[in-house]
């Protein structure tokens, strides 16, 4: 029979199919539309991570007004997707790499995928670890929507690392992807400093004008602690000091966001690769770590400081002694601000330990830990402060803690795992950043901006981990392992020579 000759039968199919199974129609259509997105992505997969770093930050803004203007829940609630999607093509893209066999399977890989492979047990089989009565005679959550959603949060930003790595980014790509985590962390701490000066505008952009709240109610089922008032503020010697959350609303993503953006910037400047905007950037971006007053994030951003005095070839010694003295110089001017602000007070409180804060945060600690020991194999996903609150849970425990929190939700051994690959990734930084050879990663500049910068802001964040659930908002997450991936990538196609000259940005000069 002729090409074609079947195509008399596809209208009385899809008659068919609307009697009988109407209700799956949308469904199906759903399916066959993040098919064909998850397809377009593997195919341009550079393209779409630089989108992904560029709007995860503003996400929640766009589809806030989205349904501001009437579009219906379920497509919003579908949209929110579309970075899953990014990750699914990202993940099928690195399968087709891999299974040229350029490139085999290393200790983070194999750290990576047991990590995950441990999550996903206790997302399919809730109670296979967790006693059915579970810790304080509450069993472990089974609803599919709590599990998937602490699944996605768990371990995408991993498997975003895995397949990230093992993709073909040239020299080029990884300019574009500085320059885009420069020009986002600008608006970030842009957006900070306004909602500083003009607080009240600010809130009523927010709730009137976008209904974040609104919609975070409507569609993700969540929320807000003053659905009036966004603003957050801290207690400090008696009085309410803002606390900027820029476009995260929060002040713990929006400080650990802007870590990353930091670094890159700083490492610019010792490097003479930076013009008076980026300088003006890079400023503006540690002013608004410290006016979120989160002091993990502000110990990330201090270890990234003292990263970039570090002596290297790459950094040239005049511009390092001028960059200390001008730290020495803001020192001088920041101080009596800290202090007029309050941030001094909080930080002392912090040291001392007599700040409620720092009391309710050291509690908080022990009950992980208390916890961790009571149910090693852990209480279930779900159960960590995020999700557990989003979605009213008993038996919440908030740890403040990520790696405790690790351990509380999926045991022991997952803990483990997950400091290791941690701890791996912190040395595979520092040899990528202190060797002259590539170091097994094939045609990267072993010494280039984004290697050093990285090394810093990593370390700091790790660090920052133990004070501190850095890794729950997923901005901050999939940006950092993004970049994670792309310094120590496995993904550089063969037969490129590698290169030894020191890296110097040409794609956009700031």
């Amino acid at each position: 029979m002729e090409d074609g000759g079947w195509a008399w039968l596809l209208p009385p199919l899809i008659v068919f199919a609307v009697r009988v199974a109407s209700d799956r129609l949308p469904l199906g259509l759903e399916a066959l539309v993040a098919t064909g997105f998850v397809t377009i992505v593997a195919c341009r997969p550079r393209r779409f991570l630089l989108a992904l770093v560029a709007l995860l930050p503003f996400q929640q803004f766009v589809l806030a007004f989205a349904h501001r203007v009437g579009v219906p829940d379920r497509i919003v609630r579908d949209a929110g997707l579309w970075k899953e999607g990014v990750v699914a093509g990202c993940v099928a893209a690195a399968l087709l790499t891999w299974r040229d066999g350029r490139h085999g399977i290393d200790v983070l890989d194999v750290l990576g995928l047991f990590y995950v492979g441990i999550a996903a047990l206790y997302n399919r089989f809730p109670r296979l670890f967790v006693h059915p009565t579970g810790p304080l005679a509450v069993g472990p959550p089974t609803a599919a929507s709590v599990v998937n959603t602490a699944f996605r949060n768990d371990t995408l930003f991993i498997v975003l690392f895995l397949a990230v790595r093992r993709l073909p980014l040239d020299r080029q790509w990884r300019d574009r992807f500085l320059v885009t985590i420069l020009a986002t962390a600008a608006v970030v701490a842009a957006a900070g400093l306004v909602e500083l000066a003009f607080s009240g505008e600010w809130n009523h952009l927010v709730v009137r004008t976008l209904q974040v709240p609104t919609y975070r109610h409507d569609v993700l089922d969540s929320t807000t602690r003053n659905p009036v008032d966004i603003r957050v503020y801290s207690q400090i010697a008696g009085r309410d000091v803002l606390r900027v959350g820029s476009v995260f609303l929060d002040a713990l993503g929006c400080g650990f966001y802007l870590v990353a953006g930091l670094a890159v910037g700083l490492e610019r400047t010792v490097r003479r690769t930076a013009g008076p905007l980026l300088r003006l950037t890079t400023g503006m971006v540690f002013l608004t770590i410290l006016l979120t007053q989160t002091r993990a994030a502000i110990l990330a951003a201090v270890v990234v400081v003292i990263f970039s005095l570090r002596s290297s070839g790459a950094r040239d010694p005049v511009t390092r002694a001028r960059f200390a003295l001008f730290l020495a110089a803001a020192v001088i001017v920041v101080v009596p601000l800290a202090v007029k602000t309050g941030l001094a007070a909080r930080a002392t409180g912090a040291v001392g330990g007599n700040d409620v804060s720092t009391q309710l945060h050291f509690e908080r600690t022990k009950a992980g830990v208390r916890a961790l020991t009571d149910v090693p194999l852990g209480r279930g996903l779900g159960t960590g402060a995020t999700n557990g609150t989003r979605f009213q849970l008993a038996g919440t425990i908030t740890s403040e803690n990520y790696y405790l929190q690790v351990g509380n939700e999926t045991g022991i051994v997952s803990m483990a795992v997950f400091v290791a690959l941690v701890v791996a990734l912190n040395v595979r930084l520092r040899r990528r950043d202190r060797s002259g050879r590539p170091t097994g990663e094939l045609g990267w500049d072993p010494n280039d901006v984004l290697a050093a910068a990285w090394r810093g802001a990593f370390l700091g964040l790790s660090l920052g981990g133990l004070l501190l659930q850095v890794w729950l908002d997923i901005s901050v997450a999939w940006t950092v392992w993004m970049g994670l991936a792309v310094c120590i990538g496995a993904g550089q196609p063969a037969g490129l020579p590698v290169r030894r000259d020191l890296y110097t940005p040409t794609a956009v000069r700031l």
